[in-house]
């Protein structure tokens, strides 16, 4: 459900934050013209690059390590920004939200496991909506105006 929910066009540029050892964006983001994680791991983003080693060396897959609160990326760098693990940095969820609305453009589409809301308002987000998701529970669907 929480695949189907991020609406992936062949142009979009996604970034998944907490992205652990990349499989989601491996295996549910495969149509995206390019795809990047970042995770605090050393060791999930080794992986992550050896398993997508091929859109790695062909420039369409990046995999940094890096503090969900400080995304090393540009401001409007993605079109579409996740989290399905929002969780795992919970005394940063606030920051880090605020930082997935800096790197995301104009327009932009991000899609956060369970009840955002209120901090994805708080960072600017529009259109933001709540959704149940079976798996998942909810998730927070917001659009960068």
């Amino acid at each position: 459900g929480f695949a189907e929910a991020l609406d992936l066009r062949p142009d979009d540029e996604v970034l998944d934050v907490a992205c652990g050892s990349g499989t989601f964006l491996r295996t549910r983001c495969a149509g995206a013209h390019r795809i990047a994680g970042v995770d605090h791991s050393g060791t999930f983003i080794d992986i992550a690059r050896r398993e997508s080693q091929e859109r790695v060396q062909a420039g369409t897959a990046e995999f940094k390590v890096g503090d969900v609160a400080a995304l090393p990326w540009a401001d409007d760098t993605f079109s579409v920004v996740t989290s399905n693990d929002v969780g795992c940095y919970e005394a940063k969820a606030e920051p880090a939200i605020e930082e997935m609305y800096r790197v995301l453009r104009s327009g932009g589409r991000a899609i956060l496991a369970d009840d955002r809301h209120v901090q994805m308002e708080a960072a600017g987000f529009a259109e933001v909506t709540v959704e149940p998701i079976l798996r998942f529970g909810r998730i927070t669907r917001g659009v960068k105006p």
